[in-house]
């Protein structure tokens, strides 16, 4: 007990301790916490991501407004593990509970909305957590917090910022995608001439001639307010929900919680405030034709949302004209740092000359854990296997395709079908643009 006031005495005056949550136990020099209540943490989180290692998807607000959308709705128990030694806060690792029958699984908060999962760390603690220690942090989570049967954590890059991932050193496979981005450092002009592939190149001039010829009419914007990004965002569900149904596959945003989020995001995004979503879109001939958005963070944008209208312009590749205008923007704004997230499109690495390795963490923790984890181990290797077959993925297309075919046969589509109705969005931009309108916590 001694030592543990000590350590407390010496630790940065400016740490609040007792909103860390519970305290846990001692694992090597770390004094371990739980906390089951995030909103709790916002002074200390805030605060440690402005020097924390962290991908731009451990910010505060949105971790918070994810789980206020998908954690709440469907009764998650948020474990949002911290330590400190005697130098304060070491680590934030952002996770929840979630239940599969009698199986609690502990895994990131974000889950498929989050491009890049992590913990935020001090750089200084990442030799100091070893495959030991991580383990014993673990278990201690799980004796005197909430039982835990497997951690399965996804989709977690193998560096970041030059700091090496800490889990990296316990029970982990290849994730099935990657991701890719590129350093801007040396100007758009230099990145354009060197980084981008030739065929993009070429590409692009193309475009920029083919419009030109037609007497298109054609602006770039990039959303400056909370309403103007409710606007493009309803544009986007509607190309997106097209998008996936072309492609056979189940449109993740016909769940009402991932609308929720994104619009939590946008609400929290003002210009004097972190920018937790951006938007960039293209307009022909007075249509939005294509649509990125990203969040930012000390010098790194991350783009974490696309679509593309499918119509009579479609050939002018309209998404890959509007990255070279993003991307220009991004660099003249300040960033150093772009990523298009994860996925393998060759679009991606004509724009991206660095892959990302990705890493999926699963590790028993429990009896139960221990009989379901190579379940789930083979499940994973399974599915990388088949992302990395050409031919097996290529299956995997063609399949799709014909469930499009048939579902548009047996359903046809709704091209008039508004995913977010004009009544909700009118009352989304009207809460946001009222005098006097805050924006939520975080």
């Amino acid at each position: 007990m001694n030592s543990f006031n000590n350590i407390i005495k010496k630790t940065d005056n400016n740490l609040n301790i007792s909103s860390l949550g519970k305290a846990i136990g001692r694992v090597s020099q770390f004094n371990i916490y739980l906390n089951h209540n995030i909103d709790s943490l916002k002074e200390i989180w805030t605060n440690f991501q402005n020097t924390a290692v962290m991908t731009p998807y451990q910010q505060f607000g949105w971790v918070q407004a994810w789980f206020n959308s998908f954690g709440k709705a469907e009764s998650r128990d948020p474990m949002i593990i911290s330590a400190i030694d005697s130098f304060g806060l070491c680590f934030i690792l952002p996770m929840y509970v979630k239940r599969c029958g009698p199986l609690r699984i502990l895994t990131w908060i974000g889950g498929k909305h989050t491009n890049y999962n992590m913990g935020l760390y001090r750089r200084d603690v990442s030799e100091r957590l070893t495959a030991d220690v991580i383990q014993e942090i673990l278990k201690c989570v799980s004796k005197n917090g909430s039982r835990i049967d497997v951690v399965q954590l996804n989709d977690q890059p193998e560096r970041w910022d030059n700091f090496d991932n800490p889990f990296l050193s316990i029970n982990h496979d290849k994730a099935p995608n990657i991701a890719l981005s590129v350093n801007l450092q040396g100007g758009f002009d230099h990145y354009f001439k060197t980084i981008v592939r030739k065929r993009a190149r070429k590409r692009y001039r193309a475009q920029t001639r083919k419009i030109a010829e037609a007497g298109h009419s054609v602006s770039f914007e990039v959303t400056k307010t909370p309403a103007e990004s409710l606007e493009i965002f309803s544009t986007f569900l509607k190309q997106r929900r097209d998008r996936f149904r072309e492609q056979g596959i189940k449109n993740p945003f016909e769940n009402e919680n991932a609308i929720l989020f994104y619009l939590d995001l946008i609400r929290r995004s003002q210009p004097d405030q972190a920018n937790l979503l951006t938007f960039y879109s293209l307009t022909i001939d007075g249509q939005i034709r294509a649509i990125f958005a990203g969040v930012e963070q000390r010098g790194r944008f991350s783009a974490c949302l696309t679509s593309f209208s499918n119509d009579d312009l479609s050939s002018l590749s309209p998404g890959e004209f509007l990255l070279h205008h993003l991307i220009q923007d991004r660099v003249e704004t300040g960033d150093h740092f772009f990523d298009l997230g994860i996925g393998n499109a060759r679009y991606k690495r004509s724009w991206c000359d660095t892959i990302d390795v990705l890493f999926n963490t699963l590790e028993p923790v429990s009896a139960m854990g221990h009989i379901v984890a190579p379940v789930l181990r083979t499940a994973n290797r399974t599915k990388c296997g088949i992302k990395n077959s050409e031919a097996l993925w290529s299956c995997v297309t063609a399949l799709r395709k014909v469930k499009s075919s048939i579902m548009c046969l047996f359903h046809p589509c709704d091209k008039d079908r508004d995913m977010l109705s004009n009544e909700t969005l009118s009352e989304h931009i009207t809460a946001c643009t009222k005098p006097g309108h805050k924006k939520t916590n975080g």
